[in-house]
């Protein structure tokens, strides 16, 4: 029996070693750290006496960014509706072409780079994969409504490992791509969810 020992013990040490070495080389999927997802994010609050609407100041037009959510009183507005009326201290979470900061700054009224909204950020961001039996690929965000259709906002896409760049509301979608999505109460709740996606990490909860 000991005579197999002299081959068995090696060929098993070296299959052990190979199997740790194929596990640390396997790609991890996983909700990056929340201060890895703030570069994604541009903040502002609004000052007192300010009065704002969405759609009549433009907020909603501009030059590679979107307003995303507001943070109010300790809870997150989102999706933020065309007619919605800011209020002082209102945190303005916006996100695109974070670097085009200087088309926020025609606004009476914005402090940028207020106070961080991370702590409720980190609640509804959920990371998903689009499916070979998605509706999206061949497709852009603007094209299908992707707000209206999934009660969710697209911060950042992943295309393998590079990270798209650009006005991400016309870029052409394809199967694979990794969305990092800032989703609403309703997006669980949607019937097409196992459709289009493959959810790979986030949390539901809301305050």
């Amino acid at each position: 029996m000991f005579q197999f020992s002299l081959v068995g013990i090696p060929v098993s040490l070296l299959t052990l070693a190979m199997l740790l070495w194929s596990a640390n080389a396997l790609p991890h999927h996983r909700l990056e750290d929340t201060q890895e997802h703030l570069a994604y994010f541009l903040a502002a609050d609004v000052e007192a006496l300010s009065p704002m609407i969405i759609e009549e100041n433009g907020l909603r037009n501009l030059d590679g960014l979107y307003l995303l959510e507001i943070e109010r009183q300790g809870r997150l507005i989102s999706p933020v509706a065309p007619d919605e009326r800011l209020q002082a201290s209102d945190t303005l979470v916006f996100t695109g072409e974070v670097s085009k900061v200087q088309a926020l700054q025609r606004f009476p009224g914005l402090n940028l780079f207020g106070h961080q909204a991370d702590h409720l950020l980190a609640t509804n961001l959920v990371e998903v994969v689009i499916s070979h039996e998605s509706i999206l690929p061949g497709k852009t965000l603007k094209e299908v409504d992707f707000r209206s259709l999934f009660s969710a906002g697209v911060v950042g896409i992943r295309r393998g490992d590079k990270l798209l760049e650009g006005q991400l509301g016309k870029i052409p979608l394809r199967v694979g791509d990794c969305l990092l999505l800032a989703v609403n109460a309703d997006f669980r709740q949607h019937r097409n969810l196992d459709r289009n996606f493959h959810l790979l990490s986030g949390s539901f909860t809301r305050p």
